[in-house]
């Protein structure tokens, strides 16, 4: 522009010091104009003087925003898109099942049954429902540390110290108070795939907990059975719990699978660690307005927090580790009759439905587990020495 100005000045000095007739200066004048314009779209092709827009910056995707306290939002802009579009699909789906069910399931609310299950974080306004064998210990130890700005874990507790610590429930507030929050907190539900969680509520409860006994003592007192018949279960390697070392490849319980997953469908020994979803957290009058599955926990808790404009630490969310649990399925399920599972999956329906599982899908992995295992029973039974 510096140019152009001193071009013009100049032009317009040598016209004033020049004697012309009327015509011959408008000629003279529309000519210096021409000459000006083209001088000025000549500018941007010269080297150093572009006049051109600047090409658009290309998309970056931060490994993670910090603050100064070493807290951040989200892992990754692209790990968030992916989590936030599973998250419409999951909220879409759960919004159309209870559109059709409020009515079956819906009731007054809220009430002794559900308000129990009801964790309050006023600190990030959140209510969360617990749900055993979801993450729940994870959950729980995340929300703890939130609200008492802490970094504890479970490798610095005994086994079950979250779940002692006095979280305060909705059933500690008044009618008014629960009213309030339930219509104006962020309400989160952590969910897992129905046969997937009931697979490790019969691991840990009748098999790996040092606590087991008394599990294994009630359900035969109810099932009025002394004498359980010791079967040996080969366990897949992906029901391991994380870091867990030298586990031996079989296990024995007292208690068979097959055995327990006739309990739940006869209802012997009804227990939150298998009850199912509907039944717990009252969904559809919650209207929980954030679904977290196991399976991605960690980018739907960096996703949830982002989401409520809560700032947290990252020392105390979860990693997300490689789940094979659908992998185990065909291998755990494989000796409980069809007509059983057919059975578990008319209970679990409405879980199944919810939040978006497949109970066919899952179906069709036990079937083919059991078949895998038939063909290596036939293969070994054909090497026999007769």
């Amino acid at each position: 522009m510096k140019i152009l100005r001193q071009k013009g000045d100049q032009s317009m000095t040598l016209l004033s010091e020049m004697t012309f007739g009327p015509t011959a200066k408008c000629l003279a004048l529309l000519s210096m104009f021409a000459w000006i314009v083209a001088v000025y779209f000549s500018v941007g092709e010269r080297p150093g003087m572009s006049w051109k827009a600047p090409p658009p910056r290309r998309k970056t995707f931060p490994v993670h925003v910090n603050n100064k306290n070493g807290g951040h939002h989200l892992d990754t802009a692209g790990t968030r898109h992916l989590a936030q579009s599973a998250q419409v699909k999951r909220i879409a789906i759960f919004k159309v099942f209870c559109g059709k069910k409020a009515g079956s399931l819906a009731g007054e609310f809220p009430s002794q049954k559900y308000i129990k299950q009801l964790i309050v974080i006023d600190k990030i306004k959140t209510i969360y429902c617990y749900i055993p064998k979801t993450g729940c210990t994870t959950t729980k130890f995340v929300l703890y540390n939130l609200q008492h700005n802490a970094n504890e874990s479970d490798v610095d507790h005994e086994l079950g110290w979250i779940h002692k610590q006095d979280f305060r429930l909705l059933k500690h507030y008044s009618k008014k108070e629960a009213d309030m929050r339930l219509a104006t907190y962020n309400k989160l539900i952590v969910v897992r795939d129905p046969l997937e969680r009931l697979a490790s509520a019969w691991l840990d409860k009748f098999v790996h907990n040092p606590h087991r006994f008394s599990y294994i003592r009630r359900l035969q007192r109810k099932t009025l059975k002394k004498n359980w018949t010791k079967t040996t279960t080969k366990r897949s390697g992906s029901w391991n719990r994380r870091g867990s070392e030298g586990i031996t490849s079989v296990v024995q319980s007292p208690v068979p699978f097959r055995d327990f997953i006739r309990s739940v469908i006869d209802n012997i020994y009804p227990n939150a660690h298998w009850e199912p979803f509907f039944s717990l957290c009252a969904p559809c009058q919650v209207k929980y307005d954030f679904i977290a599955h196991t399976d991605t926990l960690a980018a739907d808790f960096r996703l949830f927090f982002h989401k409520i404009g809560a700032v947290v630490k990252d020392s105390i969310l979860p990693r997300q580790y490689p789940t094979r649990g659908k992998a185990g399925l065909g291998n755990i399920f494989r000796e409980v009759p069809t007509e059983d599972i057919r059975r578990i999956g008319e209970i679990y329906k409405p879980d199944f439905d919810m939040f978006g599982y497949s109970f066919d899908a899952d179906h069709a992995l036990i079937e083919h587990g059991r078949m895998k295992a038939l063909n290596v029973s036939v293969q070994q039974s054909g090497d026999i020495q007769v």
